[in-house]
């Protein structure tokens, strides 16, 4: 589904396998490790756990806010918590424009947390850090991680596909 402006296309023997050729046709690149920053809307926060545990158990350093911070720790998952920009420096954004996240989990509910977030978003998309905004692109993204570590990505020209 095209939600901006644009439009990639990746062909591979599975969905997984497409669904990375075209995070790289749009010059988006998965990270394989690094830190991950997540702020989840309170509705979500159960939907998170099993993509939180499987980051950590891909050996993914997770960041989060206070609330999403706060449930994870709750639920044995070791995760560091980062000020939102409101909250003052050190913030998200500031990590951010420093390299030091590699993927942004940012879902919104309400008017004002979108809102929030749009520092957060813009810079993200400024540094090219891959962005996901809802927990069904989440787990795509975090399945689509795991493929990444295991196998090596083909290329072949479109002429070249049966």
């Amino acid at each position: 589904e095209m939600k901006s402006t644009g439009e990639v296309m990746g062909i591979g023997k599975n969905f997984l396998s497409a669904y990375i050729k075209s995070q790289i046709a749009s010059g988006l690149y998965l990270p394989q490790k690094g830190t991950v920053f997540l702020s989840i809307d309170d509705d979500s926060k159960e939907n998170v756990l099993p993509l939180a545990k499987s980051l950590y158990e891909l050996n993914f350093k997770l960041i989060a806010t206070k609330g999403t911070g706060s449930f994870l720790k709750k639920n044995n998952i070791k995760t560091k918590l980062i000020n939102k920009v409101k909250e003052g420096s050190p913030h998200i954004v500031d990590s951010l424009q420093d390299g030091k996240i590699d993927l942004v989990i940012n879902t919104t509910k309400s008017t004002r947390s979108v809102k929030d977030s749009y520092s957060i978003r813009r810079t993200a998309l400024m540094y090219n850090i891959p962005y996901l905004t809802t927990i069904a692109g989440a787990k795509v993204a975090v399945k689509a991680i795991k493929v990444l570590k295991k196998i090596d990505m083909s290329v072949k020209p479109l002429q070249a596909i049966n």
